[in-house]
Formats: C-alpha cells, sequence, structure tokens
C-alpha cells in the first residue's frame, strides 16, 4: 500500500486517477444512503480527465456501472461559453435549452448526431467480490 524505492511515476499516476474514481464512488455511495430510492443504471461524465481511458474504465469497474463520455469532453467549457454567450445577448438562453426550438438552436441536429454516434461507453469488467474487494481497500487506507 506504500511507496517503495520501486515505486515509480507510472505508480503514481495510476494512483491518482484510482484515487479519483474511488471519491466518485465514496459521493455516489453517500447518495445512495441519503436517497434510498436511488436507483442508477449509468453514469454520465465530462471535464478533461474524462478524455483518459483508463480512468473512465476504472470507474465502470469500481461502480459496476456503464459510463458514458461525450465525444466533446470539454463540456465544462462549453457550458461557460453559453452562459457567457447568454449573458452577452448573442443568443436566448431558450435557444441554448430548447429542443423545439431548432430555428434558433445553437447547436444544429447533425452536430447532435455525430456527438451522440462518437461518445464512448465503458462497461464493468470486474465483478462484484473483486470491486468489494477493492473498495474495502480504498476505506482501509482512507
Amino acid at each position: 500500500v506504500g511507496l517503495t524505492q520501486f515505486t515509480t511515476k507510472a505508480h503514481l499516476a495510476r494512483a491518482l486517477l484510482e484515487a479519483i474514481c474511488f471519491q466518485t464512488v465514496d459521493v455516489l455511495e453517500a447518495m445512495r444512503k441519503d436517497a434510498s430510492d436511488l436507483d442508477m443504471t449509468a453514469l454520465h461524465v465530462d471535464g478533461g480527465a474524462t478524455a483518459n481511458g483508463l480512468m473512465m474504465q476504472t470507474q465502470a469497474d469500481l461502480l459496476g456501472l456503464r459510463v458514458f463520455r461525450p465525444a466533446n469532453v470539454e463540456t465544462t467549457a462549453m457550458g461557460a461559453a453559453l452562459a457567457a454567450g447568454v449573458g452577452a445577448g448573442l443568443f436566448s438562453e431558450r435557444a441554448v435549452f430548447d429542443d423545439d426550438r431548432a430555428d434558433e438552436s445553437i447547436a444544429d441536429a447533425e452536430w447532435l448526431r455525430d456527438e451522440m454516434a462518437n461518445r464512448a461507453y465503458f462497461e464493468p469488467a470486474i465483478g462484484e467480490d473483486e470491486r468489494a474487494r477493492r473498495y474495502a481497500g480504498w476505506c482501509d487506507v482512507v
């Protein structure tokens, strides 16, 4: 569990990615405790870190859920740009959020089809026993 003289940069990088995934598991476990009727079947992710396929596969494995990643992972920046555009009067909130207003929409149907076709998803590749073993190990050291 600890660092040794044989620990490499690669080990540290992987530990960082796994820590992010385990923290997500912690948050979702807390949500499940607070909302007993929460029935998650998938996790939709975004942000620059999600470009890392190893991290997304690890997240799917540790959650036991399918993880969906959009083709454009920089949706945080996209959201900020859209908010700025609305604030500057370049387009209306309705154009950003209303699917029924194609004439005002900033994203055309072709872009949306391309986005959906090029998204990635990751299926859990480990069983429940392995998932529980890994999470117990995380809880022991944190």
